[in-house]
């Protein structure tokens, strides 16, 4: 052991990466406050060259304490050894982060080349995948995935900086923010820098042969002629209970649920102008709490549009067995309200579909032998419709086999939008969701031979209903119609 100047030694590069901004650290502010009281008591480790093998933290806290000596032990090991030795080193610590232990299992990624394709029996990468594996031991294999999914998130947010990447990942560690937390972060972030805030802008994000998506902001529809469509169904953002990763121009965000109101009210009148005259909407609303008070969201929307000389024809009741959990004192909200809206009393409804299709009496009324008609009460308590968790779930699986990580928890069960299209469209109508989300209204649409029109601000759930809509469209058969094309939308 021999006493050195601290001005002689050099931390390793790969130090940086591996502890991220220390100064943020409170272990490190910890071992400061140590030092300061009573001195450094383990001595580092360096090379000949005086390059820093083990102590890096050490030798920054006595650094910034203004010690001009530090115990040092010299190492006889090769400059080519250091990288690995460094590693080592961080290994032993006894307190480590998931990001800190994500950024070793990088390290030996890199340095012994691991990747698909290698020959498995190379003994430097039966001594990689060796080392890798006892860190992924350490926390979940999820943990790891998550991590990687914000890194590669992170890497396109910044374009390929390697630097500022490992940053922005060691300030949210340091921050205290889970996995998952730093995960739904840099996913927003990613998300909003890619928004369209303008209203003017329209982007034409996926044109197919059955349906058109457009990231836009609904409250102006330019872009849509008027008397387009034959059908809006829509389930609209919820008021203060979601986070749909649109920042300050998401709708359900505002402070008062007046100005929500007026929001939403501006999206559906625009919808109106692009409906025929013999064209319904169907508007799916839920209530919100605010500070323990209901806030009667769903009458005062009702109302509002009402005024604005929209026409309710109809009140439906879905009764939902996994509705979204509202803590506090009272019961379980367990349905939302579906409001059926025409422009005139000339509207198109249809009930002779319901003869071919078996409810088992769940949302329809009569016998076969005499005309049906639908319920204004949905109950898909009894499998007749997947709920909204098992619609999440079959969902969810399907977008992790393409690659998908979502996570709108939103989705509305598929039966939903059809009832609605059965009922007031026919074979080559055009349906319009303004709040496209992931394309449960697409899918119903063009199960049904419908063309659809879908409209979203967040080009990632524009993504995900791309490649769920498109594994449907591909096994559907082409309409046999020689009604209007959805080219005629744009």
């Amino acid at each position: 052991m021999k006493k050195v100047s601290i001005g002689l030694l050099r931390p390793n590069p790969i130090s940086f990466s591996l502890y991220g901004d220390l100064n943020q650290d409170e272990n490190f502010l910890s071992l400061k406050t140590s030092i300061q009281l009573e001195g450094v008591l383990e001595p580092l480790v360096v090379t000949k060259d005086y390059y820093i093998i083990s102590g890096v933290r050490r030798f920054y806290a006595a650094k910034q304490l203004g010690l001009q000596e530090i115990d040092v032990i010299f190492s006889l090991i090769s400059q080519d050894q250091v990288d690995e030795y460094v590693v080592i080193s961080h290994q032993q610590q006894r307190v480590k982060s998931s990001v800190q232990i994500f950024r070793e299992i990088e390290i030996i990624r890199k340095k012994y080349d691991l990747k698909q394709g290698r020959n498995q029996k190379n003994p430097l990468v039966i001594q990689g995948n060796k080392e890798r594996d006892e860190l992924i031991k350490l926390r979940s294999t999820g943990t790891f995935n998550r991590l990687k999914d914000s890194k590669k998130m992170l890497s396109d947010l910044y374009k390929g900086d390697e630097a500022q990447v490992w940053k922005e990942l060691y300030k949210m560690d340091n921050q205290r923010k889970s996995v998952l937390s730093i995960q739904k972060e840099v996913r927003k972030r990613l998300t909003q820098s890619k928004l369209t805030k303008d209203t003017t802008i329209v982007k034409e994000l996926v044109t197919e042969n059955l349906y058109k998506i457009f990231q836009a902001n609904a409250m102006k529809l330019f872009f849509l002629e008027d008397g387009l469509v034959d059908l809006v169904f829509t389930s609209p953002p919820y008021y203060c209970l979601r986070d749909y990763e649109t920042g300050e121009i998401q709708l359900g965000n505002e402070k008062t649920v007046e100005e929500f109101i007026e929001n939403l009210v501006k999206v559906l009148i625009e919808c109106a102008r692009v409906m025929k005259n013999s064209a319904s909407m169907f508007i799916n609303i839920m209530d919100s709490y605010k500070d323990g008070v209901l806030l009667n969201v769903p009458g005062k929307l009702k109302q509002a549009l009402m005024d604005k000389g929209l026409m309710l024809v109809s009140e439906i009741v879905w009764v939902k067995e996994n509705p979204l959990y509202i803590k506090g004192k009272r019961p379980q909200p367990c349905y939302e309200v579906i409001y059926h809206f025409v422009k005139t009393l000339d509207y198109k409804y249809y009930t002779d579909w319901m003869s071919d299709v078996e409810f088992e009496g769940q949302v329809t009324y009569g016998d076969f032998g005499k005309s049906r008609q639908l319920k204004n009460f949905f109950d898909y308590r009894n499998q007749v419709a997947n709920t909204n968790v098992a619609n999440n779930v079959k969902l969810a699986n399907l977008m992790k086999k393409m690659g998908y990580d979502m996570d709108h928890s939103a989705t509305m069960p598929f039966e939903i939008p059809n009832i609605g299209i059965l009922s007031t469209t026919q074979v080559g109508d055009t349906v319009l969701d303004p709040f496209n989300g992931l394309g449960t209204t697409g899918l119903a649409a063009i199960s049904q031979d419908r063309y659809y029109i879908g409209v979203d601000n967040n080009p990632r759930y524009i993504e995900q209903s791309k490649v769920r809509l498109n594994l449907f469209e591909e096994g559907h058969t082409k309409l046999q119609t020689e009604s209007q094309t959805i080219n005629q939308a744009a």
